[in-house]
């Protein structure tokens, strides 16, 4: 007997998708499916010789009675991926053998309980695979040993429905009737109300999606631009004329290709067909990283095996201007030939509109680039003034929100450290600067600030000069310093600083250095350092953390103050400004949970970035080297003799090529291979601070144009007196 309809979340008939995909506001596939909730409706699974359909049979009543099995075979149900249909009566001979069957004694309706399984077997040998399982509440879900699920069937008597991780689907006429969505509130909160809406039947529908996805995760070689550049000017077509000049994509399908013979890793845990999805993550917390807008905005997946990802630079507060510059860095550029580049090109007003997504999380994470994305000031004077922040008030009169801690170990600097906070309030708006756009704080925000010594000698020793900065005999004077502050997302920016306040790439090593996230490179670099070690917003996770011990610096003031020749008010302002470690842990949790809760919006791994990074950076076997010049890997890859010079230790035997030859050689080795030709478009000007005029500045300006207008005029007087002269002559 059939039991009533039962609703069937995707994700709890599933692996959970990564939680950068269940993101606030966005349609969550609910199913409504009818059960068995006693018998397991199906006892065998099996993979076609092919790999292009799966067939399953039915429980049979006795296992030992032959024929009893042989007839459920012969009422079995065969899903064919080519053409994406439900048949009956497979013929079993064309199928594998199930690689395991488990039958649960009692399996309970609406929990995920795996009936039987079966391996699609890999010609390679490795650690690459695709398994399909049935699940007791007659769903089977396909699982790639990387990536997880990947696609997950639906079947009622002869509607079906198929729906990947993001939510995508196809099905039957009939099927498509059971589906229904709910809409995420929060990011630890359950899907709120059922609604069968049309509009999210028609925005998910995708079937496109849908029917690559099993092939594309069965092979071992996507020829990257053949492969990518097809699916992009497809996504441009299905988009509104009006965006598509705003469309520009990121594509990993190399990654893709490097994941059925390379490891990034020396112990050999750890294949590239893991990085795809990290890649995914990493850039969905580093695109945000860039953004001054709001609302934060994901990658979109475009292809079946998820590896080109769209974005639209309006989503980040981006223009051509942006993506010009990202562009003119980009060592890997080329005008490809063919009806889909030119479609490309013709569609969205660029040459170059697709570029590697690891190379952009690399490239984008760092300075000079990062600074360009975002457009940020070349001083902390600069960017105070945008975010409304009187850092010499507030140290004056210690309004509320505003605290500092000083500690004689940081874990990043060698010498003393003192951290402030000032708030940023909310409503705060300004102009970004020559970019000329408004920027809204709707609930304001933090800005952290840091001063760094070189030595604890002198006036740069903190604990005997806890008032600051200046040139005052009685205040410290330090070396450099780091601002880390509030996005409107609630995601953060970085600036690193020199002992005057400007903006500089990378901070001296004699007074920070960089815990070793990348292999003997341990300088602290904006952003990327200062990402990695703040995965937590303003508490540092990649060092020994201070915090939690509070400030050392007023406990030393109180312990000595008859020694400090302070006034009475020099000294309340120690104590405003050092509070007590409960008020400090106050303000800073709330920005600790303020910034967690940004990430949460965009990815559950933050870490993704360095891997991404790490990856990208890892010397190059040739097998690598040739999934990244789009020709296939079967054997060893024998780059041509002309690579020989460059890329001489690939023809080794096992040699590696460091990634900055590559980038400085790419141009001339796809043009040997005739993959198009290099192209290297220029940068637009970067928007430059005025220098901030002065008095003298304004006078010597004056004297100069004065002097020029005296010269014009007498020119001017000496040609009427010479003129007449010359007319009689």
């Amino acid at each position: 007997m059939r039991a009533a309809g039962v609703l069937l979340c995707i994700a709890a008939a599933a692996p959970a998708a990564p939680a950068s995909e269940q993101v606030w506001n966005k349609p969550y596939p609910v199913v409504e499916l009818p059960i068995q909730p006693r018998q397991p409706p199906i006892a065998e699974v099996a993979w076609s010789r092919d790999g292009a359909a799966i067939a399953w049979w039915p429980a049979a009543a006795d296992d030992k009675d032959v024929n009893a099995v042989r007839a459920a075979k012969r009422d079995g149900r065969m899903f064919r991926f080519s053409d994406l249909t439900l048949r009956r009566n497979p013929p079993a001979e064309e199928f594998w053998p199930s690689s395991a069957v488990t039958s649960p004694a009692q399996p309970q309706p609406g929990r995920e309980t795996i009936v039987a399984t079966a391996v699609w077997p890999r010609s390679r040998g490795d650690d690459s695979f695709l398994q399909v399982e049935v699940l007791t509440d007659q769903s089977l879900r396909i699982w790639h040993s990387f990536r997880g699920t990947v696609l997950q069937l639906f079947v009622a008597d002869q509607d079906w429905l198929s729906i990947t991780p993001e939510g995508y689907y196809d099905g039957s006429a009939g099927g498509k009737r059971l589906l229904k969505w709910k809409i995420r509130k929060g990011p630890s909160e359950q899907p709120e109300a059922l609604e069968p809406s049309d509009a999210f039947l028609a925005q998910m529908h995708r079937p496109d999606l849908v029917r690559g996805v099993v092939h594309a995760f069965q092979q071992d070689f996507l020829p990257d631009m053949d492969y990518a550049l097809p699916w992009i000017a497809a996504d441009l077509l299905r988009r509104q004329a009006s965006d598509r000049k705003y469309a520009r994509y990121l594509v990993a399908t190399h990654i893709h290709n490097e994941s059925m013979f390379e490891t990034v890793r020396r112990d050999k845990r750890q294949s590239t067909g893991e990085m795809v999805p990290k890649i995914y993550a990493a850039l969905s917390f580093l695109l945000n990283s860039l953004s001054w807008q709001v609302q934060t905005r994901l990658p979109e997946r475009v292809d079946p095996a998820g590896t080109i990802f769209h974005i639209d630079l309006r989503h980040y507060g981006w223009d051509e201007r942006t993506w010009q510059r990202v562009v003119a860095q980009y060592p890997y550029g080329l005008k490809r030939a063919g009806d889909a580049a030119r479609a490309i090109e013709s569609a969205t007003g660029s040459e170059l509109a697709f570029l590697r997504a690891d190379w952009f999380v690399f490239a984008a994470s760092q300075a000079p680039l990062y600074h360009d994305i975002l457009n940020l000031p070349r001083t902390a004077a600069k960017l105070e003034r945008w975010l409304q922040v009187d850092v010499a008030k507030n140290l004056r009169t210690a309004p509320p929100g505003v605290v500092r801690a000083g500690f004689s170990d940081s874990g990043v600097s060698f010498s003393n450290r003192l951290i402030e906070r000032h708030p940023l309030a909310n409503g705060l708006e300004f102009r970004l600067g020559a970019a000329d756009r408004t920027v809204r704080y709707p609930d304001g925000g933090y800005y952290w600030k840091s001063y760094d010594f070189e030595t604890n000698r002198g006036r740069q020793n903190l604990f005997a000069f806890p008032l600051g900065p200046g040139e005052g005999a009685d205040v410290f004077n330090h070396s450099a310093g780091e601002v880390i502050f509030s996005l409107p997302n609630g995601l953060q920016a970085y600036l690193l600083l020199d002992r005057d306040g400007t903006r500089i790439d990378a901070a001296p090593i004699e007074i920070v250095s960089d815990v070793p996230i990348l292999p003997r490179k341990p300088t602290v670099t904006t952003a990327f350092s200062c990402i990695i070690c703040h995965l937590e917003g303003p508490r540092a996770t990649m060092v020994p953390n201070p915090i939690s011990g509070g400030d050392q610096v007023r406990p030393h003031f109180e312990a000595n103050a008859q020694r400090y020749p302070y006034s009475n008010a020099d000294s309340d302002s120690i104590r405003a400004l050092y509070r007590s470690k409960a008020d400090f842990d106050s303000l800073f949790e709330d920005d600790v949970r303020r910034f967690k809760t940004a990430g949460s919006r965009v990815t559950d791994n933050i870490f993704a970035i360095a891997a991404t990074i790490r990856s990208y950076l890892v010397p190059l076997k040739a097998s690598r080297l040739a999934a990244e010049l789009d020709q296939p890997h079967e054997g060893a890859f024998e780059p041509p003799t002309s690579f020989g010079r460059n890329v001489g230790p690939v023809h080794l035997g096992g040699g590696l090529i460091k990634r900055q030859v590559v980038e400085e050689h790419f141009a001339e080795m796809a043009q040997e291979l005739k993959l198009g030709e290099p192209l290297r478009p220029s940068a637009p000007p970067v928007n430059q601070d005025p220098i901030p005029a002065t008095p003298f500045a304004w006078l010597l300006h004056g004297t100069v144009a004065l002097c020029v207008l005296v010269g014009l005029l007498a020119l001017m007087a000496l040609w009427a007196l010479a003129a007449p002269l010359l007319a009689r002559t």
